[in-house]
């Protein structure tokens, strides 16, 4: 099989792009048994110089099969030389092509080995989360939010935030939905809290999105943002939509919303506007989701940590019994009930 694989490595830089083609789909075919994988070392580097043939099928081929070559690390160091290259296809006029090169670009992040090489990057990804394909800006998200994960991305990623928040608010489902999510993990690493506030407002708005898994994951949002002071004006303004969520349809959304409650209780600043939230944090200790009733019991228990305050301002229907606070049993008998 050796000679049957030299040939097959010749024929990869073949003057037919028919039979590039054709050679390049074999290559990547062989790569699927490591018994060949000492024999198919030569032929990386005319796969690297072949990301960017004439051809717009061999190109095409060729990524996809690069691609496939990136989950066998005995290929890595042969590989590094056609990052350079999959960075260009990442802006390639050809979407399918584009495509690709995102798809081998979000497999690389995978391996620290590539990090260095894939840096200049980041600023072509950056450029793809406005791409006129939404196949490509999920994509796009998708990598970025692993990019996240490793610090060595960081200032690099910055950039990239302000088309995020934009994203945020796409008129396409994926990508809206890609671009909660790595605003939800931007929020847990402090270096990017003055980049990505901007976005808050969007967040506030996608709180009542027409998709509930969009709903869902803007209340998980603001759930992680309440740890942080540094965010704390800006969502005040999102306060009474959370309390609508507290009686959405979805299980899940309403789950999400007493979550997000149980921690604005922790911080006096949003104290005033939580008040009329109390009747519907009522209401859910009665859920059929048991989900709900256990956040909603959650949420009780913490606002009877503020009873003295809440039996005073409160809304008039509703009342904190404060004998209990004078017996120091706050957050276990500290009872709410309905006044006639």
């Amino acid at each position: 099989m050796g000679p049957g694989i030299e040939r097959i490595i010749g024929n990869l830089e073949h003057n037919l792009p028919s039979i590039r083609g054709l050679a390049t789909n074999t290559f990547e075919k062989l790569a699927a048994h490591p018994v060949f994988h000492r024999s198919m070392g030569p032929g990386i580097q005319q796969i690297v110089r072949n990301l960017h043939d004439d051809n717009q099928a061999v190109r095409r081929g060729t990524t996809h099969t690069f691609e496939e070559l990136t989950v066998h690390p005995v290929f890595h160091e042969a590989m590094k030389p056609g990052v350079p290259q999959i960075i260009r296809n990442l802006g390639d006029n050809d979407s399918i092509v584009r495509y690709s090169a995102n798809d081998i670009f979000n497999k690389l992040v995978d391996h620290p080995v590539f990090h260095e090489a894939m840096k200049p990057g980041v600023p072509q990804i950056i450029c793809n989360l406005g791409d006129n394909s939404s196949a490509i800006c999920s994509s796009a998200n998708d990598i970025f939010k692993k990019l996240v994960r490793h610090s060595t991305f960081h200032d690099t990623l910055k950039p990239g935030i302000p088309q995020i928040i934009g994203n945020l608010g796409d008129n396409s489902f994926a990508v809206r939905s890609s671009a909660n999510d790595m605003f939800s993990k931007l929020a847990d690493h402090p270096v990017f809290h003055e980049a990505i506030k901007p976005g808050v407002p969007q967040i506030i708005r996608n709180l009542e999105d027409n998709s509930s898994t969009i709903r869902s994951s803007a209340n998980n949002i603001f759930s992680k943002l309440a740890d942080h002071p540094v965010f704390h004006e800006a969502m005040k303004p999102s306060v009474p939509q959370i309390i609508r969520d507290l009686g959405d349809n979805s299980s899940t959304v309403r789950s999400s919303a007493n979550n997000i409650f149980s921690k604005l209780a922790d911080h006096p600043v949003f104290h005033e506007a939580m008040k009329p939230s109390v009747p519907q944090i009522i209401r859910d200790l009665g859920d059929n989701s048991s989900t709900v009733r256990s956040s909603a019991n959650n949420i009780f228990k913490t606002l009877a940590d503020h009873c003295e305050y809440l039996s005073v301002h409160t809304l008039p229907h509703f009342s904190m019994t404060r004998s209990c606070v004078s017996r120091g049993h706050k957050a276990r008998y500290c009872t709410g009930y309905l006044q006639p």
